[in-house]
């Protein structure tokens, strides 16, 4: 993530505006990156939870319980954007921030 904002900031100083073959890999990295480290507070979050609320279940608050939590996290954070890419393989560069972006093809209508 820090190298994708040394990139960004690096071509928005020299103002270079181009599309490169990393520049979806750069994107995945950003779609796997941030949902990563949002799931990483839920785990908190769910962790303390059966701690205080189920003391009694030692099952939950056991290591290989916790290991599992830890890689269906990661496993959803880069399978998801993988096949939501997969399915459009579009990207589009947005020039006001010179990052390649994913068109997803969520409608408004299909969501509500």
């Amino acid at each position: 993530m820090l190298f994708m904002v040394i990139f960004t900031l690096t071509n928005d100083i020299k103002q270079i505006e181009y599309q490169d073959r990393h520049c979806i890999l750069r994107a995945y990295i950003g779609y796997v990156t941030c949902p990563a480290y949002n799931y990483s507070f839920l785990l908190q979050s769910i962790y303390r939870y059966l701690t205080v609320v189920h003391p009694n279940r030692p099952f939950w608050q056991s290591i290989k319980f916790q290991i599992l939590l830890l890689m269906s996290t990661w496993i959803f954070c880069f399978i998801y954007p993988f096949v939501s890419v997969k399915i459009t393989m579009k990207s589009i560069l947005n020039p006001k921030r010179n990052v390649a972006t994913h068109v997803l093809p969520i409608n408004i209508k299909k969501v509500v």
